[in-house]
């Protein structure tokens, strides 16, 4: 069946979430590719109070596996374990047939207003049908007035 996981890694020895950051840590790209490879479907991320970049992950096997078929779409792909190909997608949606990981999507109703990236946030959108994952997208929001978010045009 269709797996979501959402984490909350806060707690100070793991040191691969760090706050106030735009990028993902090596770290939680790692652990983000172990959940991928045990089945989960999307990947939803969050504790920085900013919002961080996306990947996609896509499975390729056999003869594919030196010449993947990635969209055109896709901007520093690597190779990871498994046969495990990580890209981040040059839109705000991975393609068909990949997982997207949304490292974080920052703060959404929250009382940080003191800077422009923690009044930042995002929603992620799915859609499923039969089970699947079949459509996804990252809709931003911004709060204007204390906690409260409003979308905001791409």
């Amino acid at each position: 069946g269709l797996q979501v996981v959402s984490w909350l890694l806060k707690h100070e020895s793991l040191r691969v979430v760090v706050e106030y950051q735009d990028k993902a840590l090596p770290g939680v790209r790692s652990f983000a590719h172990d959940l991928v490879k045990n089945g989960a479907d999307v990947i939803i991320g969050h504790h920085p109070h900013w919002v961080q970049d996306v990947d996609c992950f896509k499975e390729v096997t056999g003869a594919n596996l030196n010449t993947p078929d990635l969209p055109e779409n896709a901007a520093h792909y690597a190779l990871q374990a498994g046969g495990w190909y990580r890209f981040t997608p040059l839109g705000n949606s991975c393609p068909a047939g990949s997982k997207p990981v949304y490292y974080s999507l920052g703060n959404f109703i929250f009382d940080q207003m003191w800077s422009e990236e923690t009044r930042q946030g995002a929603v992620a959108k799915l859609t499923f049908k039969g089970g699947k994952l079949i459509e996804h997208e990252l809709l931003k929001i911004y709060m204007t007035n204390w906690a409260q978010p409003e979308f905001v045009d791409k």
